[in-house]
């Protein structure tokens, strides 16, 4: 929102958007078929095996990618990047906790033995 709005007459995928698509789209491809083409030939792993690495490889490259689409021009390997969004700030998410108890106060965050859905 800090931006001022895009001009009519300006295309929505600027040069610069197309090509890094592009970029990072062969990136990840050549990627994946390189490990999967070394996991088959070289490693000797099943098929099953290289389509799985292949596919691991794919997943990820996309989870870096998203992360790194936060702003066109900075850099999203930061705090601001990490939990720069409001919702991230504000959310409840603990991974430790087994109780989710909406409190943020819970006590038995630390050491939680309750079972999943118990408050």
């Amino acid at each position: 929102m800090a931006r001022p709005p895009r001009p009519p007459a300006e295309p929505m995928l600027t040069g610069f958007l197309v090509w890094r698509v592009f970029l990072v789209t062969a990136v990840i491809v050549v990627s994946a078929v390189s490990l999967f083409l070394w996991e088959e030939y070289r490693s000797g792993a099943s098929l099953q095996e290289a389509r799985t690495m292949a596919v691991n490889i794919l997943v990820m490259g996309e989870i870096v990618y998203l992360f790194n689409c936060r702003f066109l021009v900075a850099r999203s390997a930061s705090v601001r990047g990490l939990l720069g969004s409001p919702a991230m700030r504000s959310s409840r998410w603990r991974p430790w906790c087994r109780c989710s108890s909406p409190s943020p106060t819970c006590r038995r965050c630390r050491s939680c033995s309750a079972p999943r859905g118990s408050t």
